[in-house]
């Protein structure tokens, strides 16, 4: 599968800002149906990505004190404070098999795509991937 990750990205883009709510984020992905929202700064640049998981999670352990705390879904909690970082990306010239190889070594499930200059351009998930097989598997 030598095809390239731009032909099976999903665009246009959703995003969200790392200083606004995880209410706010739950609400764009729960409308726009997706899992994963890449975040910016105020500059527009790629500094984190928040999944549909950190959002459903309502414990998060803190490995300093090794205890839990439950985190409200409130305006009150940024996107900032949970988002996980640095972000694992894949570039959009990047091959299908390039890209898997990337998903499987990091251990996840979605990524942002970018360009040559570092620019987000598009998002590329496992369903992403299943939909190139799938389509792989058609033409064979």
């Amino acid at each position: 599968m030598d095809r390239a990750v731009v032909d099976y990205m999903s665009h246009p883009l959703i995003t969200i800002h790392q200083n606004d709510g995880l209410r706010e984020a739950f609400i764009l992905m729960s409308d726009a149906k997706i899992r994963h929202l890449p975040v910016l700064n105020d500059h527009g640049e790629l500094v984190g990505i928040i999944s549909e998981r950190q959002l459903r999670q309502p414990l998060w352990l803190s490995d300093s004190e090794q205890r839990c705390t439950v985190t409200p879904l409130d305006e009150k909690v940024q996107v900032r404070q949970i988002m996980s970082q640095p972000v694992i990306t894949v570039q959009q010239t990047d091959t299908l098999r390039q890209a898997i190889h990337h998903f499987l070594h990091h251990h996840i499930s979605a990524a942002p795509v970018v360009d040559n200059q570092g620019a987000l351009v598009g998002m590329l998930s496992q369903v992403d991937l299943l939909r190139a097989f799938d389509q792989h598997l058609e033409e064979n």
